[in-house]
């Protein structure tokens, strides 16, 4: 298992990797939306670099598990989910999100943030995972794990046992 910036990862880089047995990595994406970006001091990260990231470590036989930030000032619950459907279209394995933590720097938009606001967020997120063949479940009180078909059965099992098989005939 790795962790990597998408900026700091190129095609030998991920070919090395596969060579010596990384079988999953962790992409810290964070965001697709410029502005946020630029905020969180990543202007340098594109989507397309992300993207294509994404595709060739699972080319190398790499699960790519995959990071994005809810609550980030400037940013929107409907701005997150317009980031969270453009990220699912590159088919990660996995996506962690994460509500922002008040540190260095960062400061948190309290408003989305709410209660009620993450609930509703979630709810959509989870409209939204469905619709590309993934399922949404809360991580507590830290966040939003959404896991696709293709590690769906490593990591889903683990909470739902034998109903597995039958959540997958609904996606």
């Amino acid at each position: 298992t790795t962790e990597a910036n998408p900026d700091s990862l190129d095609d030998d880089k991920l070919r090395v990797y596969a060579r010596y047995g990384v079988k999953r990595m962790s992409l810290g994406v964070q965001s697709l939306q410029n502005d946020i970006l630029k905020r969180a001091n990543r202007a340098y990260q594109s989507e397309e670099k992300v993207g294509h990231m994404i595709a060739t470590a699972q080319n190398h036989g790499i699960v790519v598990n995959t990071d994005l930030i809810f609550g980030f000032q400037g940013d929107t619950p409907t701005r997150f989910r317009k980031t969270f459907s453009q990220l699912l279209k590159y088919k990660p394995d996995h996506v962690a999100i994460y509500y922002l933590d008040a540190h260095e720097g960062f400061e948190p938009d309290e408003d989305m943030l709410a209660p009620d606001v993450k609930w509703r967020n979630f709810v959509k997120v989870e409209q939204i995972a469905l619709a590309h063949g993934y399922i949404a479940f809360p991580m507590g009180e830290d966040g939003i794990s959404v896991v696709g078909k293709r590690q769906g059965n490593q990591v889903l099992s683990r909470f739902f046992g034998s109903y597995l098989p039958s959540l997958f005939k609904y996606l």
